[in-house]
């Protein structure tokens, strides 16, 4: 893989950092190559995964958390992102239409679709959102907690984009992950 920064090989992991690894890669198989790029950092990849997982485990459905990732990516232009993303929308049931709908900020679902409006104003915005579109996202069903979830999301799929963005990972190491 050829990066900018290389990414960590786990057999080097010490201390934090590799109790970390293990751990993931103990959870889910494998140990994703965006995580490997954060890991040069035990701070930073202590802080990505605990947002991810505290996230992960919130009162979004995947679906929506995917379908946000997909539209982060598109709009940073994150190759890997948009490749990584749209397998795992596949996995989570979300459709072809949904998933070239979800890189423009949109669904086939209302309830979703008003999710993603959000989470692009959010990136479009930079955060200063206007209170119409804080009383459509409420107006769709979404709690006080849930519009917080989206800011997170949309947080947290930045930071690993501009991760993956400046580290040139390239699209095809999600395919080889």
């Amino acid at each position: 893989m050829d990066t900018s920064v290389p990414p960590l090989d786990p057999a080097k992991a010490l201390g934090i950092t590799k109790t970390l690894l293990t751990r993931l890669e103990q959870r889910i198989g494998r140990i994703p190559p965006p995580v490997l790029l954060v890991a040069n950092s035990s701070n930073a990849l202590r802080g990505y995964l605990s947002f991810f997982g505290a996230l992960r485990s919130g009162g979004l459905p995947a679906r929506l958390t995917e379908q946000i990732a997909l539209l982060v990516s598109e709009i940073t232009d994150c190759e890997y992102g948009l490749a990584e993303h749209a397998r795992s929308a596949r996995i989570v049931g979300v459709s072809e239409a949904d998933i070239r709908a979800s890189r423009r900020g949109r669904s086939s679902s209302p309830k979703i679709d008003a999710g993603l409006r959000f989470a692009r104003a959010i990136v479009w915005s930079r955060g200063h959102v206007s209170e119409d579109e804080l009383r459509l996202v409420r107006d769709a069903g979404y709690t006080e907690g849930q519009v917080v979830e989206i800011i997170g999301h949309v947080a947290l799929n930045m930071f690993i984009s501009y991760v993956m963005n400046a580290t040139r990972l390239p699209a095809s190491a999600a395919r080889s992950a």
